[in-house]
């Protein structure tokens, strides 16, 4: 017997990462005054660590308003929590997930009737899936967790253009640089279209053509708004819904010291030694140094690194994410200058009076903190979109530049630099301390950090809108 439906209910099928998952969660929980969510999943105590590292709660669950399905009916992988794990990756980027979805949507049906789901919001990641989900009436809307921008040129670029002619320029209306002047890219920017998982989930293929609708989950009017205005008109809609971040960092970055202080008396002794280390720095002086949690710098370019800010007298605070320690990279590293861990409370560094650069990887999340925070940016992108976001950061005048080249190969785990990249970096680094430059930046940062702030809080009405019309489709499917 089906068990009776209320709200109408909709399907989602998060990310396979956790950085997916968390965009996909801020998105699917402003939802829930209106439908019932399942969230169809491979593990609830994953579920369940994702919310907490979103810091959503799990008072939806407890409600009955968000329901966690198993995609295997025995909970074989229940306790399968490491995401890094080969068997994770292989679980998810086989042809067999195709199987797997098409029975567990069978057994929902079972247990919620026929035709309760009419809708599914899924990961772009899965679209190999689409035509199951169409077989089972459903309409589908992907999650995207990058810039729109990024998505966008996925959609106008090929494996063969890349290949055959990598330095060929590519351009998105609406996409201008500080200047007026459209931002241009090279195809071989996209290198990523030519790696195995982008010929899976079919990227490179008109993916907007295929769905009922595009959630750019990470994406907001303020930043993106004049780019979907000026491109041209599609069938499938588009919603940005963000930007993602929790309501304290905002409130921080708006002047609650307060809350800061709260935050930091919360913060474990390990996620303390980043912040204590910036309480004993002047004001706007630390260079923030991280690639994201799955990239890392070379030991050689560590020691330059090293010994660039030391030369400079920058102090620095350091994310080491290698399998190498930290003595064996900075041997003798001054720790009054040069802090150096593992893991940092990201968010609360951002909004510490004590950071002046982020110099990160350029990667999605670390853009968009970044700015919401209005620090200004350096880069050393790696791989995927990090190399058209550090081009249109640097464009839009938030960025100081990046040190690292396209190594135009896929999948890479650290950064490339072009040989002698010690001038540049160092001269990169006497930008970001010179004062009237870093202003610049400053002044540029501010301005849009105020815009994307207003928008994550709901303050300019945007986001409400965004979120509004996104609910409107969905039930218009009901």
């Amino acid at each position: 017997m089906s068990t009776p439906i209320t709200k109408p209910h909709i399907l989602v099928f998060t990310g396979p990462f956790v950085s997916h998952t968390i965009v996909t969660l801020n998105t699917i929980y402003r939802l829930l005054d209106t439908f019932t969510v399942h969230l169809l999943a491979h593990s609830t105590k994953l579920i369940l660590k994702h919310i907490e590292s979103a810091g959503l709660g799990t008072a939806p669950i407890v409600s009955g308003d968000l329901i966690i399905d198993a995609i295997l009916q025995d909970g074989e992988l229940e306790d399968w929590i490491d995401e890094r794990a080969r068997p994770f990756t292989d679980f998810y980027f086989k042809p067999t997930l195709a199987a797997h979805v098409d029975k567990a949507l069978g057994a929902l049906e079972v247990k919620y009737g026929q035709d309760a789901f009419k809708a599914v919001i899924m990961d772009l990641f899965y679209t190999p899936t689409l035509d199951i989900y169409r077989a089972h009436k459903m309409k589908v809307l992907v999650i995207y967790t990058a810039a729109a921008t990024f998505f966008d040129l996925f959609q106008s670029v090929s494996k063969e253009s890349v290949e055959s002619d990598p330095d060929g320029l590519l351009t998105i209306p609406g996409l201008n640089g500080r200047d007026g002047k459209l931002v241009e890219f090279k195809n071989i920017d996209l290198v990523e279209i030519t790696s195995p998982v982008a010929a899976l989930i079919g990227m490179g293929g008109s993916v907007r053509d295929r769905v009922d609708g595009v959630i750019f989950g990470a994406g907001c009017v303020p930043l993106e708004g004049t780019i979907r205005d000026a491109a041209p008109k599609r069938g499938a809609p588009s919603f940005f819904t963000g930007p993602v971040c929790p309501e304290w960092f905002l409130k921080v970055i708006e002047g609650d010291e307060d809350l800061r202080a709260q935050r930091v008396n919360e913060l474990t002794p390990e996620q303390k030694v980043a912040i204590d280390f910036l309480d004993k720095q002047p004001e706007r002086s630390v260079l923030y140094i991280a690639l994201g949690s799955g990239r890392f710098f070379t030991g050689e370019q560590c020691k330059l690194i090293h010994d660039t800010v030391t030369r400079l007298n920058i102090p620095t605070l350091f994310v080491n994410r290698s399998s190498q320690d930290s003595a064996t990279l900075f041997p003798g590293a001054d720790t009054s200058k040069f802090c150096v861990v593992k893991w940092a409370p990201q968010l609360d560094v951002l909004a510490h009076p004590s950071v002046r650069c982020c110099f990160s990887h350029a990667g999605w999340g670390s853009v968009t903190e970044s700015l919401l925070s209005s620090i200004p940016m350096l880069a050393a992108p790696v791989f995927g979109d990090q190399f058209i976001d550090a081009k249109w950061m640097e464009a839009l005048g938030t960025s100081f530049g990046q040190v690292s080249i396209n190594p135009r190969v896929h999948s890479n785990r650290t950064p490339r630099f072009p040989e002698g990249a010690e001038p540049q970096l160092e001269a990169l680094l006497g930008a970001v301390y010179n004062q009237q430059q870093w202003e610049e930046k400053r002044k540029v940062s501010l301005d849009i950090g105020t815009r994307m702030r207003a928008a994550a809080l709901g303050t300019d009405g945007t986001k409400n809108g965004e979120l509004d019309a996104l609910k409107s489709v969905l039930l218009s499917f009901y």
